[in-house]
């Protein structure tokens, strides 16, 4: 397996980024699933897996906000 372009991570029964552009999601609605489908996959070093999940979430939840607020002034 390459490290690069396929970390064990990323190993999911559907590809995020196929599922992003079967579905027309824009960069922001990609990560958000991207870092809700892999919460507490990646293990951080530095991190329990508890923290890593949360970290990930965390990401979504802030990805998500900045969208919305964006919407909003639209």
């Amino acid at each position: 397996m390459d490290s690069i372009t396929r970390p064990p991570h990323y190993n999911r029964k559907v590809d995020v980024y196929d599922f992003a552009y079967h579905n027309d999601l824009g960069g922001l609605e990609t990560n958000i699933v991207k870092y809700v489908s892999r919460a507490g996959k990646k293990i951080y070093p530095e991190q329990s897996a508890k923290q890593s999940r949360l970290s990930d979430l965390k990401k979504a939840k802030e990805t998500l906000d900045r969208l919305i607020a964006y919407l909003e002034t639209v």
